[in-house]
């Protein structure tokens, strides 16, 4: 009798764990809040000029390069950044792109914006951005613009065909994955679901023209369920062919939530050649 109760009560256990389980439409409520960024009108071909003029260009040692972050706190009331936060901010981008060559520096002092705008006004808005960056703008440093509030759009920037220093971030996502995403779109990468330029192939045949333009990132289905706590697909995806997709889960241009912790090496020879060759004007010697 004692054995079919505690066979009865294991079976409950597993019940409750499992009921414990992130669903499939729970996580697609939660990447509901999305980065704004799809490639602007030319930046296909811009890019493909780019990747032929990286291609053509002799590879050679690199050497870090430094750039100034003028960070900007919008907010409606006097709720500033302290100091320690700013610091931690510099100090976490500095680690997430260590291996990426590319360091920052905060600038002296956090311009505080008095605004009750949200990102998904001024994503929407192109006056509305302008507006807000009007003052304390820096053409001579990456401008990192925080907001308290946001409903839809958690950040976006400029790709670099526009050189276009603003990048737009929800304060909620400082410490998180989701900025350093951003920091990517700033020096050139596309999302690794990326279809603009055409669907990448899962075989990655056509790397170099379709998807992120990015031969080591697997091809990655867009708008895949996954569980974060243990980072697995929520089902199997297929492609026309019947090709299962094998996303990289880890790779910060996903959409994979807090499973992304790294970029490719081709990602990083990516940035760091738009970063020597585009952002020339940014960097400090």
């Amino acid at each position: 009798m004692k054995k079919y109760m505690l066979y009865g009560t294991l079976c409950m256990l597993l019940i409750t764990l499992a009921a414990c389980r992130p669903t499939p439409s729970k996580q697609l409520k939660d990447r509901l809040e999305k980065c704004g960024m799809f490639p602007e009108l030319g930046y296909n071909d811009y890019l493909d000029q780019l990747i032929v003029w990286q291609d053509s260009s002799k590879a050679r040692k690199m050497k870090k390069l430094t750039f100034n972050v003028k960070i900007h706190f919008v907010d409606s009331n006097t709720n500033l950044m302290s100091k320690q936060e700013s610091d931690s901010l510099i100090n976490f981008l500095n680690s997430s792109f260590k291996y990426v060559n590319i360091g920052f520096k905060a600038s002296k002092k956090v311009t505080f914006i008095k605004s009750e705008v949200n990102i998904d006004e001024i994503f929407k808005n192109t006056q509305k951005e302008d507006s807000l960056c009007a003052k304390h703008y820096s053409n001579k440093s990456i401008n990192l613009y925080i907001l308290n509030r946001n409903i839809d759009v958690l950040g976006y920037t400029h790709y670099p065909m526009m050189n276009n220093q603003r990048i737009f971030i929800s304060r909620k996502k400082l410490f998180d994955p989701a900025i350093i995403h951003e920091f990517g779109h700033f020096f050139g990468l596309l999302h690794t679901f990326e279809h603009f330029g055409g669907e990448e192939r899962i075989t990655r045949t056509n790397c170099k023209k379709a998807g992120d333009k990015i031969c080591d990132t697997p091809a990655d289905p867009f708008g895949a369920s996954f569980i974060e706590n243990d980072c697995e697909l929520y089902g199997k995806y297929q492609n026309a062919e019947g090709q299962e997709f094998k996303p990289d889960m880890s790779n910060y241009m996903s959409y994979y939530g807090k499973c992304r912790h790294s970029f490719s090496q081709e990602q990083i020879k990516r940035m760091y050649f738009v970063a020597k060759n585009v952002k020339t004007d940014l960097m400090k010697l």
